[in-house]
């Protein structure tokens, strides 16, 4: 057996028992991966929409059961295009179960980008294999597992695969490469995770400066490779246009389409804290414990000492310029990692796309990228060092190891009990303006002792297996490799563990929750609402109840702003707004409400709550929301007008109203009913006023207005009359249709170039 296939093996054994290492609680049967946004938004969201695509043979548009309903699809909270999440989604298995394997899917597609992409520089595969797995543990992959940002981490682990193809492309100037890169970023918007979409393409732009001016592939001119480049681009627009047609409308009636600068910049990382990638625990870790200048942490972008140790190294070879570049490249995205901290970053909320973008420090993942991309330079140079070569090294080895002892002295000097304390109570504070409590003081103080023990032996135990190797104390490269990922996988160990749970799945989901039992006998279209999140954040979508309140990163801008208002605390209002039942921790003494159930949590039935569905003859002109949600509030509304800001044009008779509404069809695409009216009026409908719901009345187009604020109106004439309510799949066929004539024209382009290159063969 030759050696390359002995390090195969040692390698797949390698990844084998760091997977075992990380995530063998997927073997207890029972346990789920847990991730706080996993479980509140994307597995609710994920059975909702493989329940609405088996029971309705539909596509999953509109989910009602949040915030008087919101676009599913386009509010960017539902993978349901990503490739692994639609493949998981129908197959005959779990979805609570499917985190894990989806995981690792990814992590391999980050380890193997990462190999590839250094190799296509001409690394030697022993760095490729160790910086490959440096990133697939790194920080930013694994510690985003806790806060289930499976969006962040799916996008993240793209980051190696799309600099290969696109390295590739310039190499070998074809256009399949390029393509392949857009569509890996494609896949990054399907993943919604259009922020590190954006700011991967900036390092994608970044590479290609470097490979069509400084690394002199310019030779037959640079319009070419420009041009091959920008089909990256118009790859990224086509191969995710069924996630970006229908998200990119929705922003602006988000919360962010009023997105101030306070808000762009919030989670931008201080400089200060830069000193976690050195001491991941120097300003806490997570929740309570995490004391530096974000309102809020619970993850971390640590990545290890063994890739920075190896860095220094990367510039003693006798190619400068890619170390040159990949060093340049990480000091620009650490920098755009600062956010408001730094002044040049006010331009990038001018910028179209970047101006909905907050948290900065995601920055960090490219420069993650980057800087493990450079380490790799680096063990390759050591690894590639002859005898003269090793002279040099030698250098290389004094030079770092006098700033890591010099450091590791600094940090002994503070290791004391007395020390330690004092300067995590003054930087505590000076950052929170509050005494530190002293349980924190003892966790903070126990994880900073961690690191610097830590720092100090990892430090050690790296320039001993370097200087071991330059001495020619050990002689195989790929052992050199394999020590110094041990190495590494322990450091990221202690730290990535605290962010990987496994939990019993029937305890986060009970099967049988008495709230969800008592409210499901309730066969009436209605709403409740949680005044105390009693019942955990978006319970109620598990068992397929509405609900008013809710978790969601996209929260649509008028549901905020009547939460802002107190228009929810105003029981009237409640009754219009359908809300039948209520849930909360303590007792509640209010005419019309009637405590059903009492089992910890409390269910009371609002007894005066309102059909979804009304009709009246009034409509009463107002000229501005504010002037509508005042007057709904100010105790004057009588509930049976309908307030706009539109003429509707209704001929007026002195007939008392009377009708009747019979529904034919409830479902979150579609409502059909039969409205009978003794005159003409207009049929409120209390779902979220939105863009891509159309209407038909008797089979002809009508017109829906905004009324009552935040809901649905429909003119209807006197008479008998079949309402038809859809949500349109307009931008669902456009984003269809260009995706397939992007994957026709993918296969005629890949068949015309494997043409070429077997002709010229």
């Amino acid at each position: 057996m030759d050696n390359k296939k002995i390090q195969n093996y040692l390698i797949g054994l390698f990844l084998f028992i760091t997977g075992l290492i990380f995530f063998n609680g997927a073997l207890v049967p029972g346990k789920a991966l847990f991730g706080t946004d996993f479980f509140t938004i994307y597995l609710p969201f994920k059975l909702f929409a493989q329940e609405m695509a088996l029971k309705y043979h539909d596509i999953p548009l509109w989910m009602p059961h949040l915030f008087f309903g919101i676009p599913l699809i386009a509010s960017s909270s539902l993978l349901y295009y990503y490739p692994t999440d639609l493949i998981f989604m129908f197959l005959p298995f779990p979805l609570q179960y499917t985190y894990t394997a989806d995981l690792l899917i990814h992590l391999l597609a980050a380890f193997f980008g990462m190999f590839l992409f250094l190799r296509q520089f001409n690394i030697r595969r022993e760095a490729a294999f160790f910086s490959g797995l440096a990133f697939a543990i790194s920080g930013f992959m694994l510690s985003y597992i806790y806060v289930g940002h499976w969006n962040n981490i799916k996008a993240g682990a793209l980051i190696p695969l799309i600099f290969y193809f696109t390295a590739r492309g310039f190499d070998n100037k074809k256009v399949i490469p390029f393509l392949t890169a857009g569509a890996l970023m494609a896949f990054q918007v399907l993943a919604t995770g259009m922020q590190i979409m954006a700011y991967t393409y900036m390092g994608l732009c970044m590479l290609a400066v470097y490979k069509i001016w400084i690394e002199g592939n310019n030779s037959q001119g640079w319009l070419k490779p420009a041009g091959l480049f920008s089909l990256t681009a118009v790859a990224v627009a086509v191969y995710s246009s069924l996630q970006l047609i229908p998200s990119i409308p929705y922003t602006d009636y988000s919360w962010r389409g009023d997105f101030s600068y306070n808000d762009f910049i919030s989670w931008s990382l201080h400089p200060a804290e830069a000193v976690t990638l050195l001491l991941p625990q120097f300003f806490g870790l997570m929740g309570e414990n995490y004391y530096g200048r974000m309102s809020l942490n619970l993850t971390t972008y640590y990545f290890g000492i063994t890739s920075l140790l190896l860095v220094p190294f990367a510039f003693s070879g006798q190619n400068k310029k890619f170390p040159m570049f990949l060093a340049f490249s990480s000091v620009v995205f650490l920098i755009l990692s600062f956010g408001g901290f730094t002044p040049v970053y006010r331009v990038f909320y001018y910028l179209p796309v970047f101006k909905q973008f907050r948290n900065p420090s995601r920055f960090l993942y490219v420069f993650t990228f980057f800087f493990i991309a450079l380490s790799a330079v680096g063990l390759g140079n050591i690894l590639s060092s002859g005898p003269k070569e090793k002279k040099g090294m030698m250098k290389v080895l004094l030079f770092t190891a006098v700033p890591a002892g010099v450091i590791s002295l600094i940090l002994l000097a503070i290791l004391p009990q007395q020390n330690l304390y004092a300067m995590i109570g003054g930087l505590y504070a000076s950052i929170k303006n509050a005494q530190i409590q002293p349980q924190v003081l003892l966790i903070i103080a126990g994880g900073i002792r961690q690191d610097i023990l830590y720092f100090i032996l990892a430090c050690a135990a790296v320039l001993a297996v370097i200087y071991l190797f330059l001495e020619g104390k050990i002689k195989q490269t790929f052992i050199i490799a394999l020590a110094l990922a041990a190495i590494n996988l322990a450091d990221m160990h202690r730290i990535d563990s605290r962010f990987i749970n496994y939990v019993d799945y029937s305890r986060v989901v009970p099967s049988l929750d008495p709230v969800a039992i008592s409210l499901r006998q309730d066969k009436d279209i209605y709403r409740i609402s949680d005044f105390s999140f009693s019942w955990a954040p978006n319970r109620n979508i598990y068992y397929d109840i509405e609900g008013l309140k809710g978790i969601h990163g996209l929260m649509p801008a008028k549901y905020i702003r009547m939460e802002k208002e107190g228009m929810f605390n105003i029981l009237p209002l409640d009754s219009y707004f359908n809300i039948k039942y209520l849930i909360t921790a303590q007792d509640m003494n209010v005419p019309g409400l009637e405590k059903v159930m009492d089992s910890g949590i409390k269910l009371y039935r609002n007894n005066t709550a309102a059909a979804r569905f009304d009709f009246t003859d009034k409509a009463v002109k107002f000229n501005s929301d504010g002037d509508i949600i005042n007057f709904m509030k100010s105790g004057r509304y009588d509930l049976k007008s309908a307030l706009v800001k539109e003429d509707i044009d209704l001929a007026h008779s002195a007939e008392p109203l009377s009708y009747n509404i019979a529904l034919r069809e409830y479902s979150p695409n579609r409502i059909r009913m039969t409205v009978e009216a003794g005159k003409d009026g207009i049929l409120v409908v209390k779902d979220s006023f939105y863009p891509g719901w159309k209407v038909k009345v008797d089979n002809k187009a009508g017109k829906i207005y905004n009324v009552n604020y935040a809901f649905m109106g429909i003119p209807v004439k006197q008479g008998t009359h079949e309402v038809d309510l859809y949500y349109s799949k307009t931008g669902f066929y456009c984003g269809l249709l260009l995706t397939l004539l992007g994957i026709l024209a993918y296969i005629i382009i890949f068949i015309r170039e494997r043409k070429t290159l077997k002709d010229k063969k």
